[in-house]
């Protein structure tokens, strides 16, 4: 009976193990890719009260810091679901044709907890102004640009606002 569980205890820890590793198992293992680190800086706000605002910022400007090219292909998304807390990120060719999409986590989004005089918890939301980030994409040829966009749910589905976008050197 003890051997039985054991052995049950360990299928299960064994399954946990590769379970847990699934999202980094890597699609078409033969495909490169190239990770590239952007920097995000608000247009439309003032730049007051340590950059932290109440609502998302509408417009920024995107930045390409760095590109880097990797041997190992893109890991595969198991069950991207889209929400207001990501962001979408399109590459596109010089005639402006999707070649792949990422869905990543908002860099800006933070989430604030204070406590009252009472030491009552209360949270809240807020966005930097300006914030990095780096997605992984595909090494395909032709990609030329980089499109970002951020989700906002009507309250039917999900309509992407253009947050910004930047040539890929």
């Amino acid at each position: 009976m003890i051997h039985r569980l054991l052995d049950r205890l360990l299928l299960f820890v064994f399954l946990s193990a590769v379970v847990s590793m699934a999202p980094l198992v890597c699609a078409a293992g033969k495909d490169s890719s190239r990770v590239i680190e952007l920097r995000l800086e608000s247009l439309n706000v003032t730049k007051a009260n340590g950059k932290l605002l109440p609502e998302r910022p509408r417009m920024h400007a995107i930045a390409i810091r760095r590109t880097v090219r990797d041997s190992r292909p893109v890991p595969v998304e198991r069950n991207p679901e889209l929400s207001e807390q990501h962001l979408v990120v399109v590459a596109v060719d010089a005639k402006g044709r999707e070649i792949a999409r990422r869905l990543v986590l908002d860099p800006r989004l933070l989430r604030v907890e204070t406590a009252d005089p009472s030491g009552r918890l209360s949270g809240e939301v807020l966005y930097r102004s300006d914030a990095d980030l780096s997605v992984t994409f595909p090494d395909r040829p032709g990609m030329s640009a980089l499109k970002i966009y951020q989700p906002h749910w009507s309250g039917t589905d999900f309509a992407l606002q253009l947050l910004g976008e930047a040539t890929l050197p």
